[in-house]
């Protein structure tokens, strides 16, 4: 007996086939709008959530290197403040990142120079520099370049970057409010620098912040919360408020009180949601001793004891990343695994860390690059501290330091330079520090 036909000729059967796949293709449109709602990340098609990596770059470049050429006042035959042999390294270090096929990078602070606001040479590349309204002109027009240089590196190879602030980045210290002009001028218009910073690398194509989760008060643009990975929470501080040292006015790392209430109720989300993985990248170490080549060595206010550190250890954090010191060093201490790193890519002495998540263990690579400094001259940068004429690296990155950590905060193996550190090294300092 043949098939009972519709009107439109099409058999019940066929019908039913059909209605059946229009209900899957609802369910799932469903799931998909459900997931895109709640802000979970999608991965359909894509690797296993259980499995994750980023890349950790601290200080990179920690100097102004662009061509400032395009500059809207540069003026020709003016200094500039890229070569090609500064050019050749630069292309070099991010190939080689971009040859380990990680998309996310994070990168702690220090991705300038920053000394911006001054003009030592009178060039004017960057406008006058007299009055302090022409001076916070020139900061956001150096910003508007040197950041926009910067990012346009990672996204031309289809790298993400999750940046956070670091001291260069607010026009580096000291800042001390004193009878040095320039200094006084850095301590009152650090706003300016975290304008130029949200605003260049922090924002999309529309103007728009990329991340929505942020405190209040004055980190409200440079710090934030992401989940890069459904079993990934991410958090990203901006440590430097205006304070007190040796009873001056200064600039000092430590979370304002916004800061910290916001930093606690994300590590208590990410606890309530049984996120396996908790990473938190600031520029300064809290805990030392640690390694130190060419730097300041500032430190986090308070280190072990203060609201920072507690808050982490309380909410079983597993990762603490960090820059400034321009060396590699891991501490775990209570419970909580500090890695201080990176490097300056202008000292020949640059390093990277690969973070590879598998379900409940992450191992931890450290690759150090070596090479030789050019100091039969100087770069231009906008203040007295001239960078080294350039900089050949060796083609091979070497095998710095291995570390393997589980999700419930244990080491299982350490190697090489995230070994234990007991501060028996003395730091390598630079001689070609200027004063300010």
């Amino acid at each position: 007996m043949p098939k009972k036909k519709s009107k439109n000729g099409t058999t019940k059967k066929k019908r039913m086939t059909k209605k059946s796949n229009t209900s899957k293709t609802r369910l799932l449109l469903t799931g998909l709008l459900f997931g895109v709602v709640i802000g979970v990340p999608l991965f359909v098609g894509a690797a296993s959530p259980s499995k994750y990596q980023f890349l950790s770059a601290p200080d990179f470049m920690n100097a102004d290197l662009a061509d400032v050429s395009g500059a809207p006042l540069y003026r020709k035959g003016q200094p500039n403040s890229m070569n090609k042999s500064y050019q050749t390294a630069q292309s070099f270090l991010l190939n080689t990142m971009k040859s380990e096929n990680i998309k996310d990078v994070y990168v702690a602070g220090d991705l300038v120079e920053g000394h911006w606001g001054r003009d030592d040479s009178n060039t004017g590349t960057f406008g006058p520099v007299r009055t302090n309204d022409q001076k916070r002109k020139a900061v956001l027009r150096a910003g508007d370049l040197y950041y926009t240089k910067w990012i346009n590196r990672f996204k031309v190879r289809g790298m993400n970057v999750y940046p956070a602030v670091g001291d260069h980045d607010i026009g580096d210290n000291p800042w001390t409010k004193n009878k040095n002009e320039y200094l006084t001028f850095k301590y009152k218009n650090i706003e300016t620098w975290r304008q130029s910073f949200y605003k260049e690398l922090l924002t999309n194509k529309w103007g728009n912040p990329r991340f929505k989760n942020h405190p209040k008060g004055q980190a409200a643009k440079t710090a934030y919360a992401v989940r890069p990975n459904p079993n990934v929470q991410l958090i990203t501080v901006d440590v430097f408020k205006r304070g007190v040292t040796n009873g001056r006015a200064d600039v000092v790392a430590k979370l304002d009180k916004d800061q910290q209430a916001w930093f606690n109720k994300v590590l208590a989300k990410a606890n309530k949601d049984g996120v396996k993985w908790i990473i938190v990248q600031g520029h300064t170490p809290v805990v030392g001793p640690v390694r130190q080549s060419h730097s300041s060595g500032m430190m986090y206010k308070g280190g072990r004891n203060s609201d920072f550190w507690k808050s982490m250890v309380k909410h079983k954090v597993d990762l603490y990343l960090c820059g400034e010191v321009h060396d590699v060093t891991a501490h775990h201490v209570d419970g909580v695994t500090q890695i201080s790193h990176g490097g300056l890519i202008t000292q020949a002495g640059f390093n990277y860390m690969i973070g590879d998540i598998n379900g409940d263990t992450i191992n931890l690579t450290v690759k150090q690059f070596t090479g030789k400094v050019d100091r039969s001259g100087l770069l231009w940068q906008t203040s007295p501290r001239r960078l080294p004429l350039g900089v050949t690296y060796d083609p091979v990155p070497l095998l710095d330091g291995t570390m393997t950590l589980t999700s419930d905060n244990e080491v299982v193996s350490r190697s090489g330079s995230l070994d234990v550190y007991d501060g028996s090294e003395p730091p390598v300092t630079s001689a070609s520090v200027l004063p300010e």
